[in-house]
């Protein structure tokens, strides 16, 4: 399950009570459309022997037997497809698959004691319909949808927004390769399926428990039977020495990034810890303005004061004006990702001056449960690499949105690892 890495006790737990409480109800006939799961004494044979440290039950045991081929109409065999029309490579598909079979046993429905919803778990489950809220012809669709879900978790797949490194240390202790030190590349290039698993299960799912060996038992089931008949042109990265070429976008500044463009918005100042340089453009000439009755303020939502999403929204609207497109909801760590995929907006791994930046940690720092959004001014090219000036707001230390939250600072190419964080609207100029 995707959660805050501030309640890794939650998340640990929940990674638990799913299997318990979801698989061991399973029937027969609940599994089959899944495919064959036969649980022999050489399957069984094999989970305890890649979990030596982990107390095994009857009840768990089903979440990591041996798999047969996906057939039929089943939860898992289209998401098996989507990730394979996606991109993937089978290494990759089989990591996640064998971390979703442990998670929910592929049913949208499922839901544990603390909230975690469908799939992938994904927590709080509100979590999914505000994804769904992002997408046109998902709208109004109840968060177990499973259609939903799958591209949903085709997201998860294709956008680092919700990975983050934290464990990153817990995963190389169990023996996964890791891939430019980063847990979404080592997932999505690893050169085994049990390397994806234990990628996903520390840089996605941070269920901060003793489970890898049974998602890498599991995703090695998947590898050699489940995906029988599907195509992959995903490949995997099997360079053990050299860095690793990254299939996300380039974010270089040299052959494919040519997306990168340098220059300066122009404006924002470096010399002032308040908001008093917007007056002449939009009003907010002293602390208090630029809320509800403020007709220049793009966003003049009051959610405790002077907040980053509130400075990120109005700056760009300075930048842009505010006419031809409009805001979206959401903490400023999820910006970006709500944007993914959604008419008139790009969002990618390549700053242009006037973009936005939104991140849950990273490069942005700040609070890994919310993130952070801040504006990109200026973009400079140096050596083949690019770094950035980002302004911000609620930069102060304190977090309470005070008047004197403002700053500017310089971030690199580097800092960011490619992570696909800028966002832009086709009607700015």
């Amino acid at each position: 399950m995707s959660h805050k890495t501030g309640s890794m006790i939650a998340a640990g737990a929940a990674a638990v009570i799913a299997p318990i409480l979801i698989l061991a109800t399973m029937t027969t006939s609940m599994l089959s459309g899944m495919g064959t799961i036969i649980a022999t004494e050489a399957g069984n044979a094999a989970i305890n022997a890649s979990a030596t440290d982990c107390e095994e039950t009857t009840e768990t045991t089903i979440a990591t037997t041996s798999i047969g081929k996906l057939e039929g109409d089943s939860t898992a065999a289209r998401l098996a497809n989507a990730f394979s029309k996606a991109g993937f490579s089978k290494e990759a598909t089989a990591g996640m698959m064998g971390n979703v079979q442990w998670e929910s046993g592929f049913r949208a429905d499922s839901i544990n004691e603390i909230g975690a919803t469908g799939i992938m778990q994904w927590y709080p489950g509100s979590k999914i319909t505000d994804w769904f809220n992002t997408q046109d012809d998902l709208k109004g669709r109840p968060a177990t949808d499973e259609e939903g879900q799958i591209r949903m978790a085709v997201w998860v797949g294709q956008d680092n927004s919700s990975w983050n490194n934290v464990f990153l240390s817990k995963a190389k202790a169990e023996g996964m390769r890791a891939i430019g030190d980063d847990l979404y590349r080592s997932w999505r290039e690893a050169s085994s399926p049990e390397d994806a698993a234990l990628a996903w299960h520390w840089g996605f799912e941070r269920a901060d428990d003793s489970t890898g060996p049974r998602r890498q038992t599991a995703a090695r089931g998947f590898y050699d039977k489940g995906l029988e008949g599907l195509s992959f042109t995903g490949k995997p990265n099997s360079d053990n020495t050299a860095e690793a070429t990254s299939t996300r976008c380039s974010t270089t500044s040299g052959g494919s990034s040519g997306n990168v463009k340098a220059g300066s918005a122009g404006g924002a100042p470096d010399d002032t810890d308040n908001y008093a340089w917007m007056c002449s453009a939009i009003g907010v000439c002293k602390d208090g303005d630029g809320f509800e009755g403020s007709p220049k303020v793009k966003y003049p939502h009051n959610v405790s004061r002077y907040q980053c999403v509130w400075y990120a929204w109005n700056r760009l609207g300075m930048i842009h004006g505010n006419d031809g497109w409009d805001t979206v909801m959401g903490n400023g760590g999820v910006i970006a990702s709500n944007l993914h995929g959604k008419p008139g907006w790009t969002v990618d791994g390549s700053p242009h001056p006037g973009d936005g930046v939104s991140q849950l940690g990273g490069a942005l720092g700040g609070d890994t449960s919310v993130g952070h959004v801040a504006v990109v001014e200026d973009v400079k090219t140096e050596g083949g690499k690019w770094k950035i000036r980002i302004s911000e707001g609620n930069c102060d230390g304190t977090g309470a949105g005070n008047w004197t939250g403002y700053r500017t600072r310089w971030l690199t190419q580097d800092q960011f690892a490619g992570a696909q964080v800028f966002f832009r609207n086709s009607a700015w100029k």
